[in-house]
């Protein structure tokens, strides 16, 4: 089995394009995880208006998109919010999480979401991490129970395409639970995947 070197860092105004170019292809080959259509999400996201938010959104400390690189090649991301309001920053928001199609099953998502339970715990003040997810896509879901995340509710028929209505799951990881949430929380990143 191969080991390749891959890097987890957060994305900068640097990374615009390649962010872009991933999250086009997320809405080409799984629109109904991306939450939207490739032509809706290109026209809301011009590459100015990407370069914009990495300059002025996520570079800050409670905002930001991690990037797992192979080779210069940007293969998987993860975005982090948390709540901007008093009653609102002891949690925040996982969103953006895509891996390339071609680059599943080989531990990017769990690598990325390590990272990010990792740092939060750091975080004061911060206690939880909230995510959706579709129902179905039982890859997703496995990966996020395995880091100790909790499904919390269903909201239905969140998006429609065509003539099928998608649910989206709710679920919570609490960072401060006197219980372990899991392994995964506090494992290192070494960087390999397989």
């Amino acid at each position: 089995m191969n080991e390749s070197k891959i890097e987890i860092r957060k994305l900068t105004p640097l990374d615009a394009v390649s962010f872009r170019h991933l999250m086009l292809e997320g809405c080409r080959t799984s629109a109904t995880d991306v939450g939207m259509l490739a032509d809706e999400w290109g026209d809301e996201n011009p590459l100015p208006s990407l370069v914009e938010k990495f300059h002025h959104v996520w570079s800050e400390p409670d905002h930001f998109i991690l990037g797992a690189w192979l080779e210069g090649k940007l293969l998987g991301t993860l975005g982090f919010s948390r709540g901007n309001r008093v009653m609102s920053q002891h949690y925040a928001i996982l969103w953006a999480m895509y891996v390339d199609k071609n680059y599943r099953g080989r531990g990017i998502a769990h690598a990325l979401l390590t990272e990010i339970i990792y740092a939060s715990r750091k975080m004061e003040g911060l206690e939880c991490l909230r995510l959706k997810v579709r129902s179905t896509n039982e890859r997703a879901c496995h990966i996020y129970r395995t880091a100790g995340f909790k499904e919390v509710g269903t909201e239905p028929k969140v998006m429609k395409l065509g003539n099928e209505y998608i649910d989206q799951t709710w679920m919570v990881c609490e960072l401060r639970d006197k219980y372990k949430t899991s392994s995964i929380a506090d494992e290192v990143i070494t960087g390999k995947i397989r």
